[in-house]
């Protein structure tokens, strides 16, 4: 029996949402089993705390494979449609067809854009990352500040100075916030 290799057959598409509808169109995707990239950004204002924002306003891309249908996506609420280019087959004969076909974005662009904007697995804002100093909020080590090393978006590791000694110990980032200033 000769094996072949898996081939991926999915593509990324941008997603259009209902004005302020993004995070919740995201949510519903992938509650269906679609994978979402909903790229965000944390503002500081002066005065205020933190603001997290869209990175494009009404805009999120999903992740769609061979086996998964459209009608979901164009159904989902927060959605509002997938972007498309318009495709004319025949032109200009009594076979014309006219139609909208969902315009494929390349994975490295998608790859690209989530190494420029931190992410977590929830495709939110990863607050935490390499070379940040944090603070544990929870646990055991409750209240101590240590830098970050390491984090996959899910865990840290962190450097403490114990006894003298460089120790690093590995926290879900669920219990770190970045420490500011």
């Amino acid at each position: 029996m000769v094996r072949r290799p898996f081939v991926d057959h999915s593509a990324w598409f941008c997603i259009h949402t209902h004005p302020g509808r993004e995070q919740f169109a995201a949510d519903r995707l992938q509650a269906q089993g679609y994978e979402v990239f909903y790229p965000v950004v944390e503002i500081k204002r002066p005065r205020h705390s933190l603001v997290i924002r869209p990175l494009f306003p009404r805009y999120l891309f999903a992740n769609v494979n061979q086996f998964q249908l459209w009608s979901p996506i164009q159904s989902t609420p927060g959605v509002s449609y997938i972007l498309s280019w318009r495709v004319v087959e025949n032109e200009g004969t009594e076979d014309e067809v006219e139609y909208n076909s969902p315009s494929p974005i390349a994975a490295s662009i998608i790859n690209k854009l989530r190494q420029t904007v931190w992410q977590d697995t929830n495709g939110t804002f990863a607050r935490i990352h390499e070379q940040t100093r944090v603070k544990v909020v929870a646990g055991a080590w409750w209240g101590h500040q240590a830098l970050c090393t390491w984090t996959d978006g899910e865990r840290a590791k962190l450097l403490f100075e114990l006894f003298g000694r460089a120790v690093e110990l590995e926290f879900s980032v669920d219990h770190l916030e970045p420490v500011s200033g």
